[in-house]
């Protein structure tokens, strides 16, 4: 821990003996080793940096910071494809984590990879706007039009099962005969089309129209009928 509050306080030369007394007392220490790469890193021994953070790794392959970290020491000793590969291996680790995409997508802007470096920035904008949808559902867990919008918004994204569930949730909090729960119906409709659940598509467009008439209702119930 004062390894760590040195390095906040940029004293990373200090906090790197903390590190290595920690090291001598239980080699396998496997924060210290990782900490002691993040304070190298910040020392701008890079070289030194990926040795301790790939010890990290050896020891215990799931070990998420590690990864990332090593990541940004072969980023800034240039190597931008070890640089992508970590990252890209700290984003399997934790795919919601939004730092990842962003430190992937500098490297691949390095590597004259514009468009991938563009997709990992629209998926941590998407990410970062899921976290304020999902605050909001946790205040406001009885309003449809918030599980509608994080429906969407995962429709969007492509986390079709999780949206299905929050399309389902909204016409739950919907009263009979309303615009709203056939918005829902629709919504959910779309889903299922996506999913290739197109039987399931057609009734839940019809359970819309037959809640309210609506041109929507009726568009996406023809597009999933020419499906079977």
């Amino acid at each position: 821990n004062r390894g760590l509050i040195r390095v906040t306080q940029g004293d990373a030369k200090t906090a790197l003996k903390d590190f290595d007394a920690a090291l001598d007392i239980d080699p396998k220490y496997i924060d210290a080793h990782n900490n002691r790469g993040y304070a190298l890193l910040q020392l701008k021994q890079f070289d030194e940096a990926v040795q301790a953070l790939t010890r990290a790794i050896e020891l215990d392959p799931t070990y998420v910071n590690a990864w990332n970290n090593r990541g940004l020491a072969h980023k800034e000793a240039g190597r931008f494809e070890e640089a992508v590969a970590d990252f890209t291996k700290a984003i399997e680790l934790q795919p919601t984590q939004t730092k990842y995409y962003l430190h992937r997508r500098e490297a691949y802007e390095r590597l004259n990879r514009s468009e991938l470096a563009w997709q990992d920035y629209e998926r941590a904008a998407w990410l970062e706007d899921l976290a304020v949808l999902n605050r909001r559902v946790s205040v406001q867990p009885r309003d449809y039009r918030v599980w509608l919008d994080r429906a969407e918004h995962l429709l969007k994204g492509k986390r079709l099962e999780a949206a299905l569930e929050d399309a389902s949730r909204a016409i739950e909090l919907t009263g009979p005969g309303t615009p709203e729960r056939t918005s829902g119906y629709v919504l959910s409709s779309r889903i299922q089309t996506a999913l290739g659940q197109f039987e399931q598509a057609v009734a839940s467009a019809t359970s819309g129209l037959e809640n309210r008439p609506d041109d929507q209702a009726c568009a996406i119930r023809r597009e999933a009928h020419s499906q079977l």
